[in-house]
């Protein structure tokens, strides 16, 4: 029952990450050590090695069958079933083949270097179970040197390595210790997919990879601390696993307060990053990464300075000069900004965000550009001809990389948010009502999710004004669903303002508009709008409601409250502009507030006739 849950337990594991299938590994050497502890025949007989393994075999059998074998063969087959299964449903899907900045020894000419620098890292790995300091998240190019020489000096390291679990390893078995080959076992085999003896992974070298080595570390430094790897004496001891069956678990801590002492606050990214890059000045990675975090007006100029040193590494790096392209717009550089987009799409070709930004650069910088100078009259005419023939290729140019960029699956509010700005350019202020629409719902999903609302209130400043220049009767109720879609009340506001100048003899769009401007304290502006809103509808709640507000606000309390008489009256009558138990509660509400005002008032007017 408890073998069962083991292999349960190993088949999660390989199933929530790949390098799990190691659990299977480990069963199976310590039923094979456990064998090899309890059965081993006793050292004075001196019998060869195959002699002795043979009649351990014997005993085994005759006093426990097949279980132990039983038990072995179960793990190796999970963990068959698990690269079986692996592959079945893989297949079909490409090989992976890594790049410089996943594992650049991978991609390494010759075999010779690849297999030196690869036992290098081994020695790195080794040497960071010993002095866990210097901690980096990255080790990416070009942090490790790759190691092209049998003559270089850093090869004594791997072979010092090599040496001294090789001399381990048949210690254990001619002398059947079972805690230190268990110990070997815990530490090896779960770091063979790190080894990248069989086949190359994503990284050159991750401290994460040594989560489980660990432990085999911490048994083996524990063993040689308080001798638990002495030759056992009878059958019983090797049983119990000597006097080292119980590992000090004070040599373990300390061993992992140590390795938690070295370790930096990683608490924020920035911070994380920037620790990766005093281990690693040169990570072409950590150096992209960091710039990332300093992509503001304020921190743009960091940034590109950290981009330029990650180019200089590394010219063909696509990611880094598709951020360099976006500090630079942060400076204001929209010329080699766009220089630097182009560069950006030639180095990585499969990135939507490159065509999207730069075809937003273009049409939010440069087309204004040509297009003040087309529009200014003190210009020769021949300049403004070319400033017209540009930005009429800018636009046209703006608007294919920003298509391209949505045929490639974009999924940022930018992409119809840009669109839908293209359009406007164009004067299809129509069919831009829908992309703007599109862009606030796409960012009003990101929002439900949990990111930032970065273009709700650009995008409904531009629903309301696309919507506002159609003039179309299909397009009011696109602009009156998203007007208090708005941040600010501002933006509100100048949505209003554009919508009465085509709308003049709307009542219900200058109800909210007064309504709007008393909220920004223009009461006199608000009260005009809404007085014009009477006129058009002449029992509208609503319209009268705001107005009440308005002059109670401005201190005339007297007429505030006949204009809430009236709203009650007219919402009692079934009077246009909405109702409700809401409304009648409101109005009902403003009221009580006004009568307040005006006994206090008449309180303090009758005390001051009184006084002498």
């Amino acid at each position: 029952m408890r073998h069962a849950a083991a292999l349960l337990l190993g088949l999660c594991a390989a199933a929530c990450k790949e390098t799990g299938v190691t659990v299977f590994g480990v069963m199976a050497a310590w039923e094979g050590i456990y064998l090899l502890g309890r059965y081993w025949y006793p050292r004075k007989a001196k019998l060869k090695l195959w002699e002795r393994a043979r009649t351990a075999v014997q005993i085994a059998y005759q006093t426990e069958g097949l279980s132990p074998l039983f038990r072995m063969g179960s793990a190796v087959m999970a963990a068959a079933a698990v690269v079986i299964g692996h592959i079945w449903l893989h297949a079909g899907a490409p090989v992976r083949e890594w790049g410089i900045l996943e594992n650049d020894i991978a991609i390494a000419s010759s075999r010779l270097e690849r297999t030196l620098s690869y036992a290098f890292t081994h020695w790195m790995y080794a040497w960071k179970l010993l002095w866990p300091f210097r901690l980096s998240y990255d080790w990416g190019y070009s942090c490790i040197p790759h190691v092209v020489s049998p003559l270089d000096w850093r090869n004594l390291g791997p072979l010092a390595l090599y040496t001294a679990l090789i001399a381990a390893t048949l210690k254990g078995l001619a002398s059947g210790n079972a805690p230190l080959l268990r110990s070997l076992s815990l530490l090896l085999i779960p770091f063979l997919p790190a080894a990248q003896v069989a086949f190359p992974i994503g990284t050159v070298l991750a401290e994460r990879l040594l989560y489980v080595p660990s432990l085999g570390a911490c048994a083996l430094i524990a063993g040689l601390c308080c001798g638990s790897f002495s030759p056992p004496q009878t059958s019983k001891h090797a049983r119990d696993g000597g006097g080292g069956g119980k590992l000090s678990n004070g040599a373990r801590n300390n061993f992992n307060k140590k390795k938690l002492a070295g370790s930096r606050d990683f608490g924020t990214p920035r911070a994380c990053i920037a620790g990766a890059l005093e281990v690693c000045p040169h990570g072409i990675k950590s150096l992209n990464n960091l710039a990332m975090t300093l992509l503001t007006p304020e921190g743009a100029g960091r940034a590109g300075e950290l981009l330029d040193r990650a180019l200089e590494l590394y010219p063909r790096f696509g990611a880094a000069a598709y951020n360099r392209a976006l500090a630079y717009s942060l400076e204001g550089g929209y010329l080699a900004a766009d220089l630097w987009f182009e560069r950006a799409a030639s180095l990585d070709p499969d990135n939507a965000k490159v065509p999207l930004y730069h075809g937003y650069g273009k049409l939010t910088h440069l087309l204004p550009q040509a297009q003040r100078l087309a529009n200014q009259s003190d210009a020769p005419q021949h300049q403004r001809d070319v400033a017209a023939l540009r930005a009429q290729t800018l636009l046209a140019h703006a608007t294919a990389l920003i298509d391209k960029a949505l045929q490639m699956g974009v999924t940022l509010p930018l992409g119809p948010f840009a669109k839908a700005q293209a359009l406007v350019q164009a004067g299809d202020n129509a069919a831009a009502v829908e992309w703007f629409a599109r862009a606030i719902d796409i960012n009003a999903q990101l929002v439900e999710q949990g990111a930032d609302n970065e273009l709700r209130h650009e995008g409904c400043l531009g629903l309301g004004l696309a919507a506002c220049r159609a003039n179309d009767e299909a397009t009011k109720p696109a602009l009156t669903a998203f007007f208090f879609a708005a941040v600010a009340t501002v933006a509100r506001a100048r949505l209003f303002a554009h919508a009465a100048a085509l709308f003049p003899d709307d009542g219900a769009l200058l109800t909210n508009y007064g309504g709007t401007l008393d909220r920004l304290g223009r009461h006199a502006h608000a009260q005009r709008v809404l007085r014009r809103a009477l006129t058009l509808l002449p029992r509208s709640a609503a319209a009268l409601n705001n107005l009440g507000w308005s002059l109670e606000s401005s201190g005339d309390w007297e007429g505030a409250r006949r204009h809430y008489e009236r709203a009650k009256a007219a919402l009692s009558d079934g009077g246009g502009g909405g109702g409700g138990g809401g409304a009648r509660a409101q109005i009902e509400a403003n009221m009580r507030s006004v009568e307040a005002k005006l006994a206090r008032a008449g309180t303090a007017a009758a005390a001051a006739a009184a006084a002498p």
